[in-house]
């Protein structure tokens, strides 16, 4: 009993030292270099485990030998004293704690231009033009058909059609065509280039693959569709993980619009479902609110938010993705239900593997994860990303989108494939295309 006391007891003091050593990283707004007070709590912690080490080799003053109910004792009266004092010595330094004091007096409001059903989440149009007339909102959004989709056709089955390509587009935000001017998204390019087509694009911004096969679902059944084209993007693996619904449209305590996810995933990939007021404590201090009255204890103390940064520390050090498993096998298990879906409509199914800023310095993990499963499910698709290079192409930090240039790339890369596929050739024909960088 008592070696394994003192050797809790060593941990303790070396714990206390390697935190007071970090935490100029640990802690914000911290200068590197050890101050007085990093130095006090770095004594305060040997002084710990010197103590527990000459208990343990029983090299202590006489009067404090004895049976080990009174040894324990001196241990625990080192360690709250210890402890008192470097707490209070933290608190004088004034660093903030690891949550508020204070709670969030303001709330997010729903905004009402956007809803989800059968066919997933779009804008609202009704609700939209209003809050582009007041300045609310601007950009693309202004510019949806009345089913709530970047597209100028309204998805209405017109008997011309008949005659024409018929090409249906689902995707997230890229495919939506976000960061890129009216009229220059890759969807616009299309529109552009084949006047002998209908293009209906029900691009959403944050709708995973469970969002596409809903809008399929719905509009493949008016358009008919001959090809269809998924954008696949590498964050389309948490969004499959959670609701459909999972992004919410909101109008902030300042007025002004605010686009939130409701949902985070843990480390164990679990979804995490959060309140509004859950998110406006997130937004408000960074971080979302205790998950517990014994955390929001702990993390009102010093020391306790010196233990819950060095965990969140800790926990972003390691390697990204570790379990990526349940997310895998959703995300596989919705592309083999899409592909079920377009053949048994009598579509051609292709996807386009979205790079990200990222994927182009470096392949990331999940976009060579993308084209192993849609290569495992035998699905035609393009890989743009040796077409596509920075920063030209995309937006400038931190947005990930594709700039003019780089839909206008895109656009006449799925150009050359629709040529060939409207020509007669199988949907195949034109998967796998790159092309070299310029």
């Amino acid at each position: 009993m008592m070696k394994l006391a003192t050797t809790v007891l060593i941990a303790i003091g070396i714990l206390i030292a390697l935190m007071s050593i970090a935490a100029d990283y640990l802690l914000p707004n911290t200068s590197p270099g050890i101050n007085l007070q990093q130095l006090v709590a770095i004594l305060a912690g040997l002084t710990i485990a010197f103590a527990a080490m000459q208990i343990r080799r029983e090299k202590v003053p006489m009067w404090l030998a004895g049976r080990t109910v009174k040894r324990t004792a001196v241990i625990l009266v080192i360690i709250f004293i210890t402890l008192l004092a470097l707490e209070m010595v933290l608190r004088l330094q004034g660093t903030p704690t690891y949550f508020a004091v204070g709670p969030v007096q303001h709330e997010l409001i729903k905004a009402p231009w956007s809803t989800c059903d059968a066919a997933g989440c779009h804008y609202v149009y009704d609700a939209v033009v209003p809050a582009c007339e007041s300045g609310l909102l601007e950009g693309r959004v202004c510019a949806v058909n009345r089913q709530g989709y970047s597209d100028v056709d309204n998805f209405l089955w017109d008997d011309e059609f008949e005659d024409m390509a018929r090409v249906l587009l689902l995707g997230d935000s890229f495919t939506f065509g976000m960061s890129a001017d009216l009229g220059k998204s890759f969807a616009e390019r299309l529109d552009a280039d084949f006047p002998q087509a209908v293009i209906w694009n029900t691009g959403i911004p944050g709708g995973g693959t469970h969002q596409a096969l809903a809008a399929f679902n719905v509009y493949a059944s008016v358009l008919q569709p001959q090809i269809t084209i998924l954008g696949f993007y590498v964050n389309d693996f948490d969004d499959n993980l959670m609701p459909v619904d999972s992004w919410l449209n909101a109008i902030d305590p300042d007025g002004n619009a605010v686009a939130i996810r409701l949902n985070t995933i843990d480390e164990w990939e679990n979804v995490i479902h959060h309140t509004l007021s859950d998110i406006e404590y997130f937004r408000t201090y960074w971080k979302f609110p205790p998950a517990s009255e014994f955390q929001r204890q702990l993390g009102l103390t010093q020391l306790g938010t010196l233990l819950l940064r060095l965990i969140d520390r800790l926990q972003t050090a390691g390697p990204k993705d570790s379990r990526f498993e349940v997310r895998e096998q959703v995300t596989r298990q919705y592309l083999q239900e899409l592909r079920e879906a377009v053949e048994q409509a009598g579509s051609g199914f292709l996807v386009l593997l979205v790079p990200g800023p990222a994927d182009i310095e470096r392949e990331g993990m999940r976009y060579q994860l993308a084209r192993e499963i849609v290569s495992d499910l035998a699905i035609p698709h393009i890989d743009p990303i040796d077409l596509l290079k920075l920063p030209a192409d995309y937006a400038p930090p931190p947005d990930d989108h594709w700039s003019n240039a780089g839909h206008q790339k895109i656009g006449a890369l799925l150009g050359g494939c629709l040529k060939v596929i409207i020509a007669g050739e199988d949907i195949s024909d034109c998967a796998h295309v790159t092309m070299p960088r310029n």
